[in-house]
């Protein structure tokens, strides 16, 4: 081969050499000018900024983040000789970066949220509510008729001693006998309800509601009305009003060890003789009670071993019950209340007429699809012994 032979075949062997060395020096030069992008954004990490502009508080590790964008690179580069592994590379980088698509969870709606419904308690909760205080330690009377007449005896008769052959005295006292009449009066609940809402709702809205919640009613009202009731109107006459009742003045001030022995020795010893004896206030007042100090600051009616137990419910072994049916806004200084002690077992009479009943009507509105839910008891109610009753009033209590 002469020497221009092998000078063309060099010439050609180098322009073959260029053909191919040309794309990879173009590659060369794109990727280093997308390093020194990703340098670029590396800097903005001094500035609160992330990769492509992103808030700082999106939740990603800068270590994290440089292990993404060094993938991503990595896979643009490898990309243009293998688009396999090149694709993987940069989809790991992207994984890492948190821009794949999101991990489904359900705080955010639009991440599964909307698909996991939210669950109600089958249970509708209530503040604990009181027991009936009156009812369980009065006398009950079953009645048969809206009025019942319940014979009393006002005076009683007397005996003597008499001398050998000596006159026996007339034992009957002028007008010994009276009366107390029971009024059977019915207190009711009603309520409309939609067909849609007793079969939608997850709690049982008739049992739970309606039925409880007005049982509870009734008895806190039955409460009320055989302390506090007024004879006023449709009222009862309970034991704030009633004639005949024994009374110790509170004197609009503070409670005091010495009026509570006022008030319970001011009962007829069959009265404080009685199974149902009790005293009645509230709890404000109760509360006032506890906190009562000797001449030197002890508790009075701290429990027998020591101020750290708990302090019995009870004034000189008679049962306290608390309400809050007596009203603690008596008085000039809207602060008073009063406070009952008496044989609830045999001077206060409960007549019962007819128990609570329930009647469901689906016809009245059966245009709308509602029910129209009436609840319903007759009850009488009367101090057939005033006198087994003594009131505490005019106590002020603080609020």
């Amino acid at each position: 081969m002469d020497q221009k032979e092998m000078l063309r075949q060099a010439t050609a062997n180098l322009e073959d050499l260029t053909g191919n060395l040309m794309p990879r020096i173009g590659s060369l030069e794109k990727a280093s000018k997308e390093q020194e992008k990703w340098l670029a954004e590396v800097d903005k990490k001094a500035s609160g900024k992330r990769f492509g502009g992103a808030a700082a508080t999106e939740g990603i590790p800068l270590e994290q983040e440089l292990v993404g964008v060094g993938l991503w690179f990595q896979g643009r580069h490898t990309f243009l000789t293998d688009q396999i592994t090149g694709r993987k590379l940069m989809a790991q980088g992207l994984s890492e970066l948190g821009r794949t698509k999101v991990a489904l969870q359900e705080d955010t709606s639009t991440e599964g949220g909307h698909l996991v419904p939210t669950e109600i308690d089958r249970v509708i909760h209530r503040l604990p509510v009181e027991d009936e205080v009156v009812g369980p330690i009065c006398k009950h009377i079953k009645m048969g008729s809206k009025l019942m007449d319940l014979p009393t005896m006002a005076a009683a008769p007397t005996v003597s001693i008499v001398a050998e052959e000596g006159t026996i005295p007339d034992s009957t006292p002028a007008n010994p006998f009276g009366k107390l009449t029971l009024t059977a009066k019915k207190i009711s609940g009603f309520f409309t309800i939609s067909e849609e809402l007793v079969n939608d709702a997850a709690p049982d809205v008739i049992g739970e509601f309606v039925v409880q919640e007005t049982a509870l009613a009734l008895a806190k009202a039955r409460d009320l009305q055989a302390l506090e009731g007024d004879g006023v109107g449709l009222n009862f006459t309970g034991l704030f009003s009633a004639a005949g009742t024994n009374v110790v003045a509170g004197g609009s001030a503070a409670i005091t060890y010495a009026k509570l022995i006022d008030a319970m020795f001011k009962l007829p010893s069959r009265a404080l003789n009685n199974p149902g004896l009790s005293w009645v206030m509230s709890q404000k007042l109760w509360r006032d009670i506890v906190k009562l100090t000797d001449v030197s600051g002890w508790p009075i009616f701290a429990p027998a071993g020591g101020q750290t137990l708990a302090t019995s419910r009870s004034i000189h072994g008679v049962p306290v019950r608390l309400t809050d049916q007596i009203s603690t806004v008596r008085g000039g200084g809207s602060n008073e209340t009063t406070l009952y002690i008496g044989g609830f077992g045999y001077g206060l009479v409960y007549g019962d007429r007819q128990l609570m009943e329930m009647r469901i009507d689906p016809w009245t509105r059966m245009d709308t699809a509602q029910l129209r839910i009436r609840l319903m008891e007759r009850t009488a109610i009367g101090v057939v012994r005033p006198d087994a009753f003594t009131k505490l009033t005019a106590i002020t209590i603080v609020p």
